[in-house]
């Protein structure tokens, strides 16, 4: 894990516009496209990508589904000729999830890429195709970056009766296991029940001051929460967010 390794600054904005080095046009300074150009900015100035090796927007035909003809992945990262790294670009106020990941999944299958870098300009996700299955990973190999600390802050419901707050709460944690169809089914007692749970895994530093130690294991740092995929001894799959800590026995 490390700090954030995008730039705050970005193009001048000039009527709400600024230029893209790769497109060589204005292009409109929507929330989106700030992240993509701090993105950009980022790839040419610090990395020194080749601007040969850089594509945005690149349209692809899209099959089986009628809504949707083209998918045009925000930038694609080439490496002789072929598509190396596709990443996705999300306003700073859309959380990296699930859905956002399948989104760039459908988009690195088309162009038969192995990585994948998902960023809202904060966060930064990152996925690898390990035999035929993406694989969330921390370092993103071919820039030689690590995944940023995720957001820690949570806003916890103090109580299970406030309908408002708890939906708010499972909205900011972005969860798919525990959507809103998912929420109407659980009684007051479960989401008490889970909203307890989910209070001492993801705010645990802000209950006890840190370093904590309790039984013989010593939690030494707050890590904040990120989304991870494990698997049972059976082979069923679990990928959803989980409390990240630093601790030794």
């Amino acid at each position: 894990m490390g700090e954030n390794f995008l730039p705050a600054k970005m193009p001048a904005i000039t009527a709400g516009k600024f230029r893209c080095e790769v497109r060589g046009k204005a292009v409109n300074a929507t929330k989106e496209e700030k992240v993509r150009q701090r993105v950009l900015r980022w790839l040419i100035r610090d990395k020194k990508w080749p601007l040969d090796g850089i594509e945005v927007e690149r349209s692809y035909s899209w099959v089986g589904d009628p809504k949707r003809r083209r998918v045009r992945p925000d930038i694609e990262l080439l490496k002789d000729g072929r598509v190396e790294v596709i990443v996705e670009c999300k306003r700073p106020d859309v959380p990296l999830s699930q859905k956002v990941d399948q989104q760039a999944i459908d988009y690195a299958v088309k162009a038969r890429a192995n990585w994948i870098w998902t960023t809202n300009g904060d966060s930064h996700g990152f996925l690898l195709l390990k035999k035929n299955v993406w694989t969330p990973v921390e370092q993103l190999e071919p820039l030689k970056v690590l995944a940023d600390p995720p957001v820690t802050d949570l806003e916890f419901p103090s109580d299970a009766n406030d309908n408002e707050a708890v939906a708010r709460y499972w909205a900011t944690l972005n969860d798919p296991q525990f959507d809103k169809d998912a929420l109407d089914g659980f009684s007051d007692d479960e989401h008490q029940f889970l909203t307890d749970a989910h209070k001492v895994l993801f705010g645990l530093s802000k209950q006890r001051k840190l370093p904590y130690s309790h039984g013989g294991v010593h939690i030494l740092e707050d890590r904040g929460s990120a989304w991870h995929q494990f698997r049972n001894p059976s082979g069923v799959s679990y990928h959803t967010r989980y409390a990240d800590f630093i601790a030794a026995t």
